[in-house]
């Protein structure tokens, strides 16, 4: 009795934790593959003179060649397993942690198993396997944009301050790790913050408070990295010009549509991406506006060029799109499970979690 007792309390967990151990195999895996590399390329020589110089050992004498944070675990990282060791398991790290805000952001919108498959599908994303090897900072970047706005999404769910500070937290470590990443996270929590006031709009009381809170925190605590910023901005002054339509997708659009087959098939899951987020809106908005909104501002960067410093954003945006791809087709096959009975009785409405 007491096996079964323990045994009913473990079930519901059971999912999370089969991802987890799932997240540690594939970490000891990638981990395997990377440390077969001699080296990590440029961006890891500037991950190590930025931790120099956070730690006082300026060798080139220009500052800071990053915001700071990536210092910090670097530094735990290398003092175990020296340089170039620990800078390679540091990256497998933050590649397979990434999965964990897309289980979280999945769990939410499908069934507990299939968040579990996507999640995992989606830190066998082949890109993010790529980016160990030339800027792994970025999935910093991806793993705490993720966190933030998805406790800033629990904000408007719940009373609770601790996901507001979580909020802020995550939002603050975003600044403090990657500078790329922080000119995208910063009009994409401004967008979901607002869209979200605006569909909650109709709730009694003031539940503004919480997420106001969220952004008080975040602002708060990314002062520190203010100064590094100033450097940083000095540092790549120069450039200019202004938005402007990018001339190959213009190309693309115009000239191949009619003619390339994979063209209808992203035209068609980009339709049927919507209707699924339409969907879902009856079940869950608040849910609903973040998906569209991490599967919509991210399509931005693929149609518009930014002037300097800021045109990397177009060639890494395409990185924030997998999340509401994996959890959009969580959801999606939530619903294909819950109508495989039959397709001429009512959709089972699936218990948001």
């Amino acid at each position: 009795m007491k096996a079964l007792l323990s045994w009913e309390r473990l079930k519901p967990h059971l999912p999370t934790l089969v991802f987890l151990f799932s997240l540690l195999v594939v970490a000891i895996l990638r981990y395997l593959v990377v440390r077969q590399h001699l080296d990590m390329g440029q961006d890891m020589a500037n991950y190590l003179i930025t931790m120099n110089t956070l730690f006082g050992h300026d060798v080139t004498g220009t500052g800071l060649l990053r915001p700071p944070l990536i210092a910090i675990p670097l530094k735990l990282f290398t003092l175990v397993f020296g340089d170039l060791n620990g800078g390679k398991l540091l990256g497998v790290t933050a590649s397979v942690a990434m999965g964990i805000p897309c289980y979280l952001i999945a769990r939410r919108v499908s069934r507990p198993w299939i968040a579990v498959a996507v999640s995992l599908l989606f830190v066998l994303t082949p890109a993010y396997a790529n980016m160990l090897s030339w800027g792994y900072i970025t999935m910093f970047g991806v793993l705490f944009t993720m966190l933030s706005v998805y406790f800033y999404m629990l904000t408007f769910d719940s009373d609770s301050k601790w996901n507001a500070l979580l909020a802020g937290l995550f939002g603050s470590l975003v600044i403090g790790f990657h500078q790329l990443t922080a000119a995208f996270f910063v009009p994409l929590c401004a967008i979901l913050v607002g869209a979200l006031l605006f569909t909650n709009r109709r709730r009694g009381g003031r539940y503004w408070l919480n997420p106001a809170l969220g952004v008080l925190a975040g602002v708060v605590l990314s002062l520190p990295y203010v100064p590094a910023y100033i450097h940083l901005v000095g540092m790549q002054s120069g450039g200019g010009g202004t938005t402007t339509l990018t001339g190959s997708l213009i190309s693309l659009f115009t000239i191949k549509l009619w003619c390339l087959p994979w063209t209808w098939l992203a035209v068609l899951g980009l339709l049927g991406a919507l209707a699924s987020l339409l969907h879902l809106w009856r079940r869950d908005r608040n849910a609903t506006v973040l998906l569209a909104t991490l599967f919509l501002f991210p399509l931005l960067f693929l149609l518009f060029s930014l002037p300097a410093p800021f045109v990397e954003l177009n060639r890494r945006a395409n990185f924030f799109l997998y999340v509401p791809i994996w959890a959009i087709t969580g959801f999606i096959l939530s619903l294909a499970w819950d109508w495989r009975g039959s397709l001429l009785r009512p959709p089972f409405r699936l218990a948001i979690r």
